[in-house]
């Protein structure tokens, strides 16, 4: 055996060792601030056939913390390193106190709806695409989902304990672990991902009140210190309005909730539909 065939064998143990060294992230702490996309309310054309809708609004809300559960999203490439992560501390999110939501919608036949949609501020603003299904005569009840990206900044405070294996060589074993404490404040300002899905509950014909009830999944935080784990929180919306049709659109006022952890924060709005019908 040569010497540097004899190098590489007496590199094997250390190699090994170094595949031994795992480390666990807690999340001590979170804060992330984000616009809120929860999207406009799916008011239902004038017309019937083929028609091009426009809707704008306009909501104010609290810009107060509001705290949220996480929990753990594996990222698509999963925890390949070996390493965990956990959420221990408190986490709460905050939005900007006034939004501006538009959304561009192509409806067949008032039954399928394509949405293009846009939520937050000039300056941070979620985007999405979502797809709607409705059925019902005297009572329309329509279920959509959409999902899209959202801007969210957030401030974090981790630990990390890292377990370092000691390996003898004269004995040739582990004789103990090694065990590494760091403190560390991240702050990340990252696109994320979210979906949502909900039923909007109104009268067919005439405006008049309407009901809507939402879930939205959203990511808040990218891969922490150690691991490719990726952390977001689960938030529900409730909704109850008033739509009016007239010559010019159709006007809505509307109030909603978000509610998570049994926490709520109103949300009060207004929205202006138009319409234009694509052929006969």
């Amino acid at each position: 055996m040569d010497m540097r065939s004899y190098r590489m064998l007496s590199l094997l143990p250390l190699l090994a060792l170094q595949a031994c060294i795992t480390s666990q992230d807690m999340l001590l702490r979170s804060s992330s601030r984000l616009p809120l996309p929860l999207g406009t309310i799916h008011v239902l054309p004038q017309d019937s056939g083929m028609i091009l809708q426009g809707s704008l609004a306009v909501s104010e809300q609290s810009d107060k913390n509001l705290p949220v559960g996480m929990s753990l999203n594996n990222s698509i490439f999963g925890n390949n390193t070996g390493n965990t992560s956990q959420a221990l501390g408190p986490s709460s999110i905050s939005t900007p106190s006034t939004q501006i939501s538009t959304q561009v919608s192509l409806l067949l036949n008032q039954h399928v709806r394509f949405g293009l949609g846009i939520e937050g501020t000039l300056e941070h603003a979620a985007s999405w695409i979502e797809v709607g299904l409705r059925g019902g005569r005297e009572i329309s009840i329509e279920g959509f989902w959409a999902v899209g990206a959202v801007p969210v900044h957030s401030n974090t405070l981790w630990q990390t304990k890292t377990y370092d294996p000691q390996y003898s060589s004269y004995s040739g074993s582990y004789v103990g672990t090694d065990t590494t404490i760091t403190t560390r404040t991240i702050d990340t300002s990252a696109s994320q991902g979210f979906y949502r899905f909900g039923v909007h509950i109104s009268r067919r014909k005439g405006g008049g009140p309407w009901l809507e009830a939402q879930m939205a999944s959203i990511a808040l935080l990218p891969a922490t210190p150690t691991t490719v784990d990726q952390w977001g929180t689960t938030l529900t919306f409730l909704g109850l309005g008033w739509s009016e049709p007239t010559h010019l659109g159709t006007a809505t006022a509307y109030a909603r909730a978000v509610i998570s952890k049994g926490n709520v924060q109103p949300i009060f709005g207004a929205q202006w539909n138009g319409e234009i019908k694509l052929g006969n």
